[in-house]
């Protein structure tokens, strides 16, 4: 019975695999180990200089600044990006531009407030945060920067001002 089974198998894999074409299977197994296995490319980082042309392609006006920070904008919205050797690049600031400055998104409680830098304080309407989300979506993803669930479901605040926090860090425990 073994020998009707050997048999069997022998015919099967003839018919399957011929003589002629064994030495093309090893070839194709040869071309699978090499290319699988301890042979992957290494990811290649883009420079901070290729990241900022990225977001030129995308449409994003880009400036750069005395201090060495690169000013980004598209429509009313802004942002600076700052070069860190050996890393990928920081965003120091995104908002909506206000003259010079730049409006960060403060949560009051309540409300949501654009704040500036000089102290000027505007609510923040449905539009304003909408075109924010969709600014920071797209320069996350023109610097190659990583996008996180928490941040890509909506706009986030840096800065909290609530009623109910005011007066509260000068008490000691």
């Amino acid at each position: 019975m073994n020998n009707l089974v050997r048999k069997y198998n022998e015919v099967i894999y003839e018919a399957l695999w011929p003589a002629s074409s064994i030495c093309s299977v090893a070839r194709s197994r040869r071309r699978y180990n090499g290319a699988m296995f301890f042979r992957r490319k290494r990811l290649r980082t883009p420079s901070f200089d290729e990241r900022i042309g990225q977001l030129r392609q995308k449409g994003f006006a880009v400036e750069q600044s005395a201090d060495g920070k690169v000013g980004v904008k598209r429509g009313i919205c802004a942002a600076l990006v700052e070069n860190v050797p050996g890393s990928p690049p920081r965003i120091v600031v995104v908002g909506i531009a206000s003259g010079e400055e730049i409006a960060v998104v403060t949560h009051g409680g309540y409300q949501m407030f654009l704040v500036t830098p000089g102290g000027k304080k505007l609510p923040a309407t449905a539009a304003h945060l909408k075109t924010l989300h969709a600014f920071t979506e797209d320069l996350i993803e023109g610097l190659g920067l990583k996008s996180f669930y928490n941040t890509a479901l909506g706009t986030i605040c840096e800065d909290h001002l609530y009623d109910r926090l005011r007066g509260r860090e000068k008490v000691s425990a």
